[in-house]
């Protein structure tokens, strides 16, 4: 009767589970060459994306050119040690986004008080329209 009584319990569990909302996970599109993942976007309204460092097991080294224009919800963008190439315009018309922050171990890119910049600091790449200022 117990062992009976703790299935049930673990049925009505599973019940209520299944009622809650799903957590949204990153849903990036992207392409895949030579082993080598591009984020090329982005599907849903994220606020926060945190650039992996694999999809399975293909590294992403490229964030394509218009990846996330205009994508008016995001505010902050991470960028892993794995991506050396950002397209053009990636983030572009992103109008809320504050901060770009960059893994200190990347080989080409760094951030600043929330802007892009190459890994010495000295050449500016994106600066986050929602960041203010010049």
């Amino acid at each position: 009767m117990k062992v009976l009584c703790k299935l049930i319990q673990v049925w009505r569990l599973g019940t209520l589970l299944l009622a809650l909302p799903v957590a949204v996970q990153a849903q990036y599109s992207y392409s895949i060459s030579s082993g080598y993942v591009t984020i090329t976007g982005y599907v849903g309204n994220p606020t926060t994306i945190n650039i992996p460092t694999a999809i399975g097991s293909d590294p992403v080294i490229a964030i394509r050119d218009h990846a996330f224009n205009g994508c008016s919800t995001l505010t902050n963008v991470s960028i892993p040690y794995s991506v050396t190439s950002i397209g053009a315009f990636a983030f572009a018309q992103c109008s809320s986004l504050s901060s770009i922050s960059v893994n200190g171990s990347n080989p080409l890119y760094s951030a600043t008080n929330g802007a892009l910049f190459n890994k010495s600091g000295t050449v500016l790449i994106q600066y986050p329209e929602g960041l203010g200022g010049s």
